[in-house]
């Protein structure tokens, strides 16, 4: 939002980080969910893709346009003016907020002068009370995001974090003092001698309260409590007692503590920033079990916050829980069977046609629980993992290999698929308004997911220890069942050793919901993903690492106690173990505890179950290691060019599954990527998948980068080499980019460093293979896709995959022949100098 009455020279001009840059006929657009500027001429694309350039709020317009003649400046001034004019550009103000760039930009989007709310935020004095891991969690939050006036009481005088933040320069206070601007109780159990008094003295005129604490298995967050009307954290807990919901148990685990507690912090930050768009008069609620959340309200007052006002009883809450309706649904009736080939030659052309019914809606409001877990299961607590000693990425396989721990598996099971932090980072699909609530809140997680969707279940099948389902939500284990269900495993898979095992199933409805029959499709490729990112956390700390994908399925699931319609197993990982447990005789029981379901409706898509029923029937054929499907040759019969190879070696794998985030519409063309980058990423990606059976290529789609001329360009790794094939460095390049992106509204093709292609065989691999060398091909492309991901990150530049695109162009750009064909797309360049974002970990 821009302050019109400031000059426009003045102006420390911020594009919005939701906006999108699209070349068109005869001119440009720039692009959010909300709105859209469409400038006219031939300059406009080049002209915008320069400026944006100096759009950061960093500079005013005056800075940006020393230099230029009148002509030109003019032409700057306008084209900020009229981006202003339509919402598109904002001036973040004043200066001195540079100190907080993302908290700043982030505001930006919201509220008139982001620079002097955020300097006010800074100067804010805000008092924060209560007890546990989430107390420490709000107040780390808070100083990461620039809060500069904090003082911390404990409810207890033993608080183990006290020293932690005394380092931290922030006041310890043995005693509340109550002024302040703002007072956050932050509980992981409720103590009511603590809490009433608060309430009852923002009430009466004490600065206002913001509460979360946690009761009977349940996280009551808010409302904000003042002298202008009734409203508490107790009216909330009335609600929820009237039905029956506060039992005695009531701990979170110390994940889900982190993420609350930095909830709270970003409620505070928005409430005092005036960004805050919640109601005022409600509350979220979340139950501990399963992590389900909501916004309720608040009601009329109760005993603690109105004692003198006549009230009506609250109206109980939660609302009684039916079981789900289950509908079948067909996308293409008479032409969809179960041929794998023909499935998997729909999804290559899913930019003509989607593998859904013409008349589908997603509805968002009824989706399934974001973090699936079976609350009827025991739930054991893991302890946060301890970062062990390792090789850089991508580690070699030649160390001397050691067997597996539980401390090992803890810690790659929380790197590669718990949630590290919470996505509120402004990008095209998150525009600072969207997903700020805490019940749509989004997790990133180290492992890249379709979507963001995760579908995937990680079990463990621990030797005599029983049957455990991960769970990434709570960084948890739920025991589903006990005694030694290894036999089973080892029957299943056709092995004769071994006593622990990871199973990885893939849960339809968790994709389905959003991408109807291309859901499978999905899934499968996640499944690549997830293994790759196991397989290089194993691999950096010397663990041997190896997929199954060839098994007994029904064995399988029959093990874990899955239904076959609505989950199934994709992946097993033998895990060669220390001998640290005493042999079982006690076969395992099947589990029989039902995963949680928030869904009303849950639909199965007939055509993609037909295809996983025909893969399941089939066992794999042929040799994976040395297939005839493998791709060909990368020559061209064109002089190739070399690449260098990498001058430093990376961070370790865990490290940057830290890092790993999709740029989602961040991409900047200026400036161009050292060529030296993108050999490195290339050398890296194919260096983490050493021993993957070559069904894949990579290949590249070159727009800006230093030393190659834009076009198609095979990967030569063992010569480190890209061939080219089609080059055009013309404008009729950009024109073969707005074909092959046509459909892609978060992120601009021509916007991109290059394009990543993984390609593969499929035909091929399913004539040698069968119906399950489907699953084999794009394991082994979500692998690859994964590996550049963390290749990216560890080049420092941003990478975003994407499916949508128009593959049978792309094939032809890159002269494929011999049935190969692209399956899935990674693009990557530089980024934003700045995000715009509140920062909020989970370590």
């Amino acid at each position: 939002m821009s302050d019109i009455t400031r000059p426009i020279l003045d102006w420390r001009p911020l594009l919005r980080r939701d906006a999108v840059l699209h070349r068109v006929d005869a001119g440009a657009t720039l692009r959010t969910e909300r709105e859209q500027a469409r400038l006219a001429g031939a300059a406009a694309y080049p002209l915008l893709t320069r400026l944006r350039a100096g759009l950061t709020g960093e500079r005013t317009v005056r800075q940006i346009c020393a230099g230029l003649g009148p002509a030109e400046a003019g032409t700057v001034t306008g084209l900020v003016a009229e981006l202003a004019g339509r919402g598109l550009v904002v001036d973040v103000g004043d200066a001195a907020a540079a100190r907080w760039p993302a908290q700043r930009n982030y505001l930006a989007h919201l509220v008139p002068d982001p620079g002097e709310r955020v300097r006010w935020w800074h100067g804010a004095s805000v008092l924060l009370q209560g007890n546990g891991i989430s107390l420490y969690a709000a107040a780390t939050a808070l100083l990461a995001n620039g809060a500069g006036r904090l003082t911390v009481v404990p409810d207890d005088d033993d608080w183990p974090y006290r020293d932690a933040l005394a380092a931290s320069q922030v006041r310890i206070g043995a005693t509340p003092n109550l002024w302040a601007d703002l007072v956050v109780h932050c509980a992981d159990k409720a103590e009511p001698a603590a809490l009433t008094p608060l309430i009852r003295a923002a009430r009466t005129g004490g600065p206002p309260l913001l509460a979360l604490a946690m009761t009977g298995g349940w996280a009551v967050l808010g409302p904000l409590t003042g002298a202008d009307g009734p409203g508490c954290w107790w009216c909330v807990h009335e609600r929820l007692a009237r039905s029956g919901e506060v039992g005695a148990a009531g701990t979170p685990t110390p994940l889900v503590a982190r993420m609350l507690g930095g909830a709270v912090a970003f409620a505070a930050f928005r409430l005092l920033t005036g960004a805050d768009r919640d109601e005022p008069r409600t509350a979220t609620v979340q139950r501990l079990r399963t992590l389900r959340a909501a916004r309720i309200d608040v009601g009329g007052g109760c005993a603690v916050c109105a004692p003198d006002r006549p009230r009506r009883p609250a109206s109980p809450w939660p609302p009684p829980e039916a079981a789900p309706v289950i509908r079948d649904v067909e996308s293409r009736p008479g032409e969809s069977s179960g041929d794998v080939g023909q499935y998997a030659a729909a999804a290559h052309r899913l930019v003509d046609r989607a593998l859904a019914p013409e008349d589908y809606v997603t509805d968002w409001g009824d989706r399934p629980p974001l973090f699936p877990t079976y609350p009827g299961a025991p739930l054991r607590v893991l302890p946060d993992p301890a970062d062990p000693a390792e090789r850089p990425f991508p580690a070699s396989t030649g160390a001397v290999l050691t067997p597996y721990t539980s401390e090992i598996l803890i810690w790659m099971l929380r790197r590669a698929y718990g949630p590290l932090a919470r996505n509120l980072r402004v990008d095209y699909n998150h525009d600072g308004g969207a997903r700020t609530g805490y019940p749509s809140a989004l997790w990133r997680r180290g492992t890249a997911s379709g979507g963001g969707l995760y579908p995937l279940q990680v079990y463990w099948v621990a030797g005599g220890r029983g049957i455990r389902h991960y769970a990434p939500g709570q960084h948890a284990f739920e025991e589903l069942a006990r005694g030694d269900a290894a036999e089973r495993i080892r029957a299943a898979v056709g092995s004769a050793e071994g006593s622990h095992f990871l199973l990885i199933s893939l849960r339809f409805w968790r994709n389905a919901f959003k991408y109807a029959d291309l859901g499978y499709h999905i899934g499968t490729l996640d499944l690549g993903a997830l293994l790759g990112s196991l397989g290089l956390l194993a691999a950096g700390v010397s663990r041997p690492f190896e997929a199954l994908l060839d098994f007994d399925d029904a064995a399988l699931n029959d093990a874990l106690g899955l239904d076959p319609a609505e989950e199934s197993v994709l992946a097993v990982v033998p895990l060669p173990w220390s001998d640290d447990e005493p042999p079982v005789e006690v076969p395992a029981d099947r589990p029989r505890i039902a995963p949680a379901e928030a869904s009303r409706t849950v639909l199965r898509f007939a055509w993609s179950a037909r295809v996983h029923r025909t893969i399941m029937a089939a066992r794999l054929t042929g040799s994976a290691h040395h297939s005839p499907a493998r791709v060909g040759p990368a020559e061209t019969g064109r002089p190739p060019v070399a690449l260098p190879e990498p001058a430093v070696d990376p961070a370790p794998a865990g490290t940057l599954l830290g890092r790993r985030r999709s740029s989602s519409g961040a991409m900047v063309a200026i400036p161009a990527l050292p060529m030296a980058t993108l050999g490195a990423v290339l050398r890296w990606t194919e260096r983490a998948n050493p021993d993957r059976g070559r069904l894949t290529r990579l290949s590249v789609l070159v727009n800006h980068v230093d030393g190659l001329e834009p076009g198609g360009y095979r990967y030569d790794p063992d010569g480190h080499r890209l061939h080219p094939a089609l080059t055009d460095p013309g404008p009729g390049w950009a024109a073969h980019l707005e074909r092959i992106g046509r459909r892609v509204a978060n992120y601009t093709l021509e916007q991109a460093s290059a394009v990543l292609v993984v390609s593969g065989r499929a035909d091929a691999v399913l004539a040698e293979h069968g119906p399950r060398g489907y699953r084999l091909l794009n394991a082994e492309v979500g692998a690859v896709v994964q590996a550049g991901y963390l290749a990216a990150a560890a080049a420092g530049i941003g990478a975003g995959a994407v499916l949508n695109l128009d593959h049978p162009y792309v094939d032809g750009i890159l002269e494929f022949d011999g049935g190969e064909r692209a399956v899935l797309c990674l693009l990557i360049g530089g980024e934003h100098d700045e995000d715009a974002a509140f920062e909020h970990t989970l370590g």
